[in-house]
């Protein structure tokens, strides 16, 4: 089990992006929370196996069909608890 901080630059508020990585990250049955920070960028707190984790974030390179990421810096955690479900975060 890793934990992944991830956080989104780019057009990528108000295009449905929380509602997109929710959706892949519950396909991919990874737990964890995604939510808006004030600068514009989108954050991502993600559970999983490495490989399935790897998925994730190229799945947000891509984004939904209306936004435009810049990039996708990704940073490893410590795992502290084990996440529940996937949240959107207001």
């Amino acid at each position: 089990m890793l934990q992944y901080k991830l956080k989104i630059v780019g057009v990528v508020q108000g295009v449905g992006f929380r509602y997109f990585v929710r959706q892949k990250a519950t396909r991919l049955e990874l737990t964890g929370a995604v939510w808006n920070c004030p600068d514009g960028s989108v954050e991502v707190v993600v559970q999983g196996e490495q490989a399935l984790l790897d998925q994730l974030v190229e799945q947000c390179k891509l984004g939904p069909a209306y936004s435009k990421v810049a990039t996708v810096d990704v940073e490893r955690e410590e795992v502290c608890d084990n996440l529940m479900g996937f949240e959107i975060r207001r």
